[in-house]
């Protein structure tokens, strides 16, 4: 009997937090001197829901993050689930953080040159662990993502996708009941969106709430099973993926030609490069008067950080 009742307790208690609230925003504004950026954004989210902040530049989306994360005032109310009453179990990743820590190890690269002074460079283990608290973890998650190359190289050596790989870790070690990422997908190739896209569905298949700050609706991982559209510092639109992420909506989000731009802008590459009808065209099209001058002419550069050739 005893067994069978904790056992409803726990199955409740499981129901109970897949059904509460995890934030809840009710009239959220945010002013900028005499502008306001954010209008009465009004939203709602579950554990077990992971959302896509989506919208095009200057939709306010950063803003908004940064009021959750306590770092901007607003009007308005916020409802904390007691889980991340604490700003802690909260983790942002944003490109701002990969700038001002690539920037600090410049600094110090200019005053090494100046003042002849050897420097200490952060490498990937001190940046992510500085306190050495948590080794036994990070190695395991470094591991499990396929990062130890990194973590004894120097962060001033890093590749775009190498930075925002260590602060996502960074970012796991503190296990977090909700990491926020801003914009991860900026400035990355193609094999860097796919790893992140496949950290992001095992982070979430772990158990932890993810929301995924974008403009990018075609990169968005299948785990991602809710939307919230911002355009003008206004909720557009906001629910599930499916009904969310439409046609009609990206295009009145986004309008028509960044929406073609986001989908055809792989294909278009592709089928330029395949397409001979096509680039002969494209060539007739030129006027025969041209004559095209070089701006800039590049032969055998090569370009290395260390000795990583890139």
């Amino acid at each position: 009997m005893l067994e069978y009742e904790s056992l409803l307790f726990l199955c409740t208690n499981q129901n109970y937090i897949q059904n509460s609230y995890l934030i809840s925003l009710i009239n959220v504004s945010n002013n900028l001197w005499d502008k306001k950026i954010l209008k009465n954004i009004s939203w709602s989210t579950k554990f077990g829901q992971n959302w896509a902040i989506m919208g095009p530049n200057g939709a306010g989306k950063s803003i908004l993050i940064k009021i959750i994360l306590g770092q901007l005032p607003y009007f308005g109310t916020i409802k904390r689930h007691k889980k991340i009453s604490k700003f802690e179990n909260i983790s942002g990743v944003t490109f701002e953080q990969q700038k001002l820590l690539l920037l600090q190890e410049e600094k110090k690269d200019l005053f090494e040159d100046f003042s002849s002074q050897e420097q200490h460079f952060l490498n990937g283990l001190e940046f992510i662990d500085p306190k050495k608290k948590h080794h036994k973890k990070l190695q395991q998650i470094a591991e499990e993502l396929d990062l130890s190359n990194i973590l004894e190289k120097p962060i001033r050596h890093f590749s775009n996708g190498e930075v925002r790989k260590s602060l996502i870790v960074r970012a796991l070690l503190t296990d977090p009941k909700l990491i926020i990422l801003d914009e991860p997908f900026d400035g990355l190739d193609k094999l860097s969106v796919k790893w992140l896209n496949e950290t992001i569905s095992g982070i979430i298949n772990n158990g932890v709430t993810v929301w995924l700050v974008s403009h990018r609706f075609d990169e968005l991982a299948p785990e991602i099973n809710h939307v919230l559209c911002l355009k003008s510092g206004e909720v557009f639109a906001q629910g599930l993926r499916s009904e969310i992420i439409t046609t009609k909506n990206m295009r009145e989000l986004f309008g028509s030609s960044n929406l073609e731009i986001f989908r055809k802008r792989d294909g278009l590459i592709k089928n330029f490069k395949n397409n001979k009808i096509f680039q002969n065209n494209l060539i007739d099209s030129m006027p025969k008067n041209n004559k095209f001058t070089n701006i800039i002419k590049m032969v055998n550069v090569n370009v290395n950080y260390g000795e990583k050739v890139v």
